[in-house]
């Protein structure tokens, strides 16, 4: 995580972010400025760099281009831009060619517990429902634990939605590039582009490494002429 944090300081040596191991942190995520990491986390070998991507590459990234805008909400987020910039960080993922199919059948296991929760259903009915489904054990007790706690968090559901809609702009002929200006949802695209257009926005100071490279690009022209999901991976 420090090198991928010193590579963008490279570009801009003034860029406040940064990772701590925080005893409070049960796993790995981006908090502000600060990468925050679980002092017990274990990350797969195979799913190393899409996380980088995904949490530094692209919540890293973005907040430090928001933050330094005239408006700098953008390095907040706007209104609803959670799951677009979720859509954005599995982008990455797909552009580092890291998508595994297991990871992909995890993003839709917390959409179907978010609809079970919903729909009044348990935890232990949950966890069951996606261990006789082939999930292991251990995996699908920390899907339905990420939704269940604090009695009930569904923001799991949006990573799968916004990719998919992210993916149906590129399709379209949209561009990822704007997304770069700071955190805001896909509905909002217009008007940024309008205030940057009108010169009212600068350029991001960073642009994500995984972006920066003729064979993500590629990665992502190739993944938006799917409108199955199964065929992303």
């Amino acid at each position: 995580a420090n090198e991928e944090i010193d590579y963008y300081r490279s570009i801009e040596p003034d860029i406040d972010i940064h990772a701590e191991i925080r005893p409070d942190s049960t796993g790995v995520m981006v908090a502000d400025n600060v990468l925050l990491i679980g002092p017990e986390s274990g990350v797969a070998a195979d799913r190393a760099q899409a996380l980088l991507q995904h949490e530094v590459g692209t919540h890293l990234v973005t907040q430090v281009n928001g933050s330094r805008q005239p408006m700098q909400l953008l390095g907040a987020g706007l209104a609803g831009y959670d799951e677009t910039q979720e859509g954005v960080a599995v982008l990455a993922e797909i552009a580092c060619g890291e998508l595994t199919p297991s990871r992909l059948r995890q993003l839709a296991a917390r959409v179907i517990t978010v609809h079970r929760m919903i729909g009044g259903a348990g935890f232990r009915e949950s966890w069951e429902a996606l261990v006789d489904a082939g999930f292991p054990k251990g995996g699908a007790f920390t899907t339905v634990m990420r939704i269940y706690r604090g009695g009930g968090l569904s923001k799991d559901a949006i990573y799968l939605r916004g990719l998919l809609d992210l993916l149906a702009h590129l399709r379209a002929g949209g561009d990822i590039g704007p997304f770069f200006l700071g955190k805001f949802a896909l509905e909002d695209l217009p008007l940024v582009e309008e205030l940057n257009a009108r010169g009212i926005l600068t350029p991001p100071t960073l642009i994500p490494r995984w972006f920066d490279d003729d064979t993500g690009r590629d990665r992502l022209l190739a993944a938006a002429q799917f409108t199955d999901p199964t065929e992303l991976v």
